[in-house]
């Protein structure tokens, strides 16, 4: 006899079969096997057999890996970069941030500024003291984005050649 219960997790089928050898304690004891959830199977002359899932077309699945790149260098960018350098100060690169610190830029550029200005990393402050400070400052923010907008593209130009499986395993390993 067969019994299926199926549960949010996992399906699980019981065979329940009669006892063979003296060492079974029970009229009947308990075959379980698990089975991952989603995965069909077929039984036939009482053989469980995976009915392989179809596979999704390759362009969906590079799309797929194109989306997770895309969120995976939006947080490099907005986790931000070091100022002054290898100072283990972070200055964050929000949408807002980075709004104001090329508005700090622009006005440096135009000479309406009054120094020094103090920029917060949300730990700290920083003064910078003169206008090659602001640009620096501003210059380091930038190469940090181009750097993670270069790195994710790259990845995205990979993608299109690797392999289904590579692909798939790209995206478990990037969950």
């Amino acid at each position: 006899m067969k019994v299926a219960i199926v549960s949010d997790e996992l399906l699980k089928v019981i065979n329940v079969v009669k006892a063979n050898s003296l060492s079974d304690v029970f009229e009947g004891i308990v075959a379980e096997s698990w089975m991952a959830p989603n995965v069909e199977y077929t039984i036939k002359d009482g053989v469980r057999t995976p009915i392989p899932p179809t596979l999704i077309p390759i362009e969906e699945l590079i799309e797929s890996c194109d989306e997770k790149r895309n969120t995976i260098t939006e947080l490099a960018i907005i986790n931000g970069f070091d100022w002054p350098p290898s100072s283990g100060v972070r200055f964050h690169l929000t949408i807002e941030n980075q709004t104001n610190f090329s508005n700090l830029y622009l006005l440096s550029t135009q000479d309406l500024l009054v120094y020094p200005k103090t920029v917060w990393s949300g730990i700290e402050t920083f003064s910078l003291v003169d206008k090659p400070a602001v640009e620096s400052f501003y210059l380091a923010g930038v190469a940090h984005k181009e750097l993670c907008l270069d790195q994710g593209l790259l990845a995205k130009q990979a993608f299109r050649t690797m392999s289904y499986t590579e692909l798939t395993q790209w995206l478990i390993d990037n969950q």
